[in-house]
């Protein structure tokens, strides 16, 4: 029988708010796609996911995503929320897992120590053309002054494609007021889903970077947390700034008003040295 559940992906564990709601259907076998994306258009919240059995053998799971009422092949927090959700509800017990998508794609999904790591592919960089750059910075109000030196935004491609970019200062990342229908228009053309801007000048101790995301592409303008953008932050630093880390702790929401705090936890998969991709997590828990 079809269950439903709300909860929290990247919450912060000191923070008793925060984090990125997704609706959870656990044991969604009998719905067809007509129900599900019903179901999706009706919800309150921009992100649903079907957890389901698989079609193929080499998956456990098989999870159908919504956004905005729309089927979308993948999306992170949902996945962190719905990992968490048949932890608490189904018992699941921590280990490895694969998960099969709409296109028949599997991906691997890790449920360690409390948290849950969702694989991304490996990035490709893309640098933008300086009229797109420019066009940013108008729709932002930021400038190339703002910019962090030697740290130019950059198109990153991973799970989906996005914008990264660097500001020198927390004042310069609060500051940032978005004209939403410019960067919309420049997202359709560069065909990314969001821009996620950072500063070394973080909240809290023990974070890496700080972090708003702006994706009007897919109907929200500011997001409190996002999995997929850390990641393409994290392999940017990792990969074209030559990072001696490995492990990223990336925060988001804080900014917002009112605060939606949210904590993401990027690491980078190696083999011999060589960078396979990113794992990014974190907690989640029932609203």
């Amino acid at each position: 029988m079809t269950q439903e559940f709300i909860y929290n992906a990247f919450v912060v564990e000191t923070e008793k708010t925060g984090g990125n709601p997704a609706h959870i259907y656990l044991d969604a076998d009998d719905l067809s796609e007509d129900d599900m994306k019903a179901l999706a258009e009706k919800s309150e919240y921009k992100d649903v996911v079907f957890v389901r059995k698989p079609t193929i053998a080499r998956a456990h799971y098989k999870l159908d995503y919504y956004m905005a009422g729309e089927r979308t092949l993948i999306s992170g927090h949902p996945t962190i929320a719905a990992f968490a959700c048949m932890h608490d509800k189904l018992n699941l017990e921590e280990g490895a897992y694969s998960i099969e998508l709409m296109n028949g794609r599997v991906v691997y999904v890790a449920y360690k120590e409390g948290k849950v790591y969702l694989e991304q592919e490996h990035p490709v960089y893309e640098e933008p053309a300086m009229a797109d750059i420019m066009a940013i910075m108008d729709a932002t109000g930021v400038t190339l002054a703002d910019l962090i030196p030697n740290h130019m935004p950059m198109l990153v491609s991973a799970t989906n494609k996005s914008m990264v970019v660097g500001v020198k200062t927390m004042d310069k990342l609060k500051a940032i007021s978005p004209n939403f229908d410019k960067l919309k228009n420049i997202s359709d053309e560069l065909e990314v889903i969001g821009f996620i801007f950072y500063t070394p000048e973080v909240v809290n101790e023990g974070s890496d970077f700080s972090t708003r995301v702006f994706a009007p592409a897919v109907g929200v303008d500011e997001d409190s947390a996002s999995g997929t953008l850390a990641g393409a932050l994290a392999c940017y630093i990792y990969d074209l700034q030559e990072s001696e880390q490995d492990t990223f702790a990336i925060e988001q929401g804080y900014l917002m008003d009112p605060p939606q705090p949210s904590f993401v936890k990027v690491y980078m998969e190696t083999e011999s040295r060589k960078f396979l991709g990113p794992r990014v997590g974190g907690q989640a828990r029932e609203a």
